[in-house]
């Protein structure tokens, strides 16, 4: 696996900033890596439109030069963990 350039840093910060101020808690849920400016989103969003929101959202980061969508759509109620207060010991 090879290291992080600063510039992946940068934008993969950039990126979770933006992601977690778009006002979709949803956004909160994806996982974003990034390698060589290409940034690949992966989780579950509840319809295409925040899919979408998401997606944009990310392409308008500077640096990134592409992005590969691995966000299905669905149901994301099984997204939920212990941690987040719904189960709890």
């Amino acid at each position: 696996m090879s290291s992080i350039s600063q510039s992946d840093t940068d934008i993969l910060d950039h990126v979770q900033k933006r992601l977690m101020n778009t006002g979709y808690s949803h956004h909160r849920r994806l996982k974003v890596t990034t390698e060589n400016g290409v940034v690949v989103i992966t989780g579950r969003m509840p319809s295409f439109y925040v899919r979408q929101v998401a997606i944009e959202c990310v392409r308008r980061v500077p640096g990134v030069m592409r992005v590969v969508d691995r966000i299905s759509v669905g149901d994301c109620a099984d997204q939920f963990d212990i941690q987040d207060g719904v189960a709890g010991s």
